[in-house]
């Protein structure tokens, strides 16, 4: 595949992909704050559409 990035900025990045005749996408992250981020990706694979919006919060450290 390849990649461009379309904007990267200290709180979001934008990357657009393209996979030959498997398909294409773009995917946006942007942080809201410290502990939440917005993800939204879609594009096509394999000839069908895709679309996915996620939203994923900090919910404290990790058990050691």
């Amino acid at each position: 595949c390849e990649q461009v990035t379309i904007a990267d900025l200290p709180t979001e990045v934008t990357v657009q992909y393209s996979c030959g005749k498997q398909g294409y996408g773009r995917t946006h992250i942007r942080r809201e704050t410290s502990g939440l981020l917005q993800i939204d990706s879609q594009g096509i694979t394999n000839g069908f559409p895709f679309a996915f919006a996620a939203e994923a919060r900090r919910a404290g450290d990790c058990p050691r």
